[in-house]
């Protein structure tokens, strides 16, 4: 398996307020509404993004320190 072939696919911004504009659409709830959802899920996606990235340099730093016999 090529590492091509496990890369989830990139959607941008506009793609993904486009998808959930159509999915918002379809289950008729309010503009007001929809425009709060989607801030909400678009920080919490950017929030867990920042968090993923905390987490490798954390891991990458202590097996650092594992390999150099250092601590903390």
């Amino acid at each position: 398996m090529k590492p091509e072939d496990t890369k989830v696919p990139y959607k941008s911004v506009e793609e993904v307020k486009a998808d959930f504009d159509a999915k918002v659409t379809e289950m008729n709830i309010e503009q007001d509404t929809s425009q709060l959802l989607l801030n909400f899920m678009l920080e919490e996606n950017r929030q867990a993004w920042i968090r993923g990235k905390e987490f490798g340099w954390k891991k990458a730093w202590t097996w650092k320190r594992k390999s150099e016999g250092q601590t903390a």
